[in-house]
């Protein structure tokens, strides 16, 4: 006569641990989280003068993208990561920062380009 336990078998795994996959759908909800707010925080803090705060947050934002490695800077990362270079741009050019304002605002263009081909 078979054996019939009453005890639940522990979940299944997939190769890898099924837990990157919970931590990649998190990462990326943090990530969208973050530029949302970043946004409304940049107009809010651009309309009260606060310029240096929204070049230091959005400084932050871009130094967190660029140390992502390549596999984990997906179509909406780099999104938010161009997002942050523009916002980063705009309080640099206000600041009277030309040169850093400038070069994000290339970097922007590029990474933007790179998800209209497809890349």
């Amino acid at each position: 006569m078979p054996y019939i336990s009453n005890e639940r078998a522990p979940p299944r795994r997939a190769p890898g641990g099924g837990h990157r996959a919970a931590a990649e759908q998190a990462r990326g909800q943090a990530e969208h989280l973050l530029a949302y707010l970043s946004d409304d925080f940049a107009r809010e803090l651009e309309s009260s003068g606060r310029l240096d705060v929204v070049a230091e947050l959005s400084k932050r934002q871009i130094d967190y993208f660029k140390a992502l490695p390549p596999e984990l800077k997906g179509r909406e990362s780099t999104r938010n990561g161009a997002l942050s270079m523009v916002h980063y741009a705009r309080a640099m050019r206000t600041l009277g920062k030309m040169d850093a304002a400038n070069a994000a605002s290339a970097e922007a263009v590029r990474l933007l380009e790179q998800l209209r081909q497809g890349r």
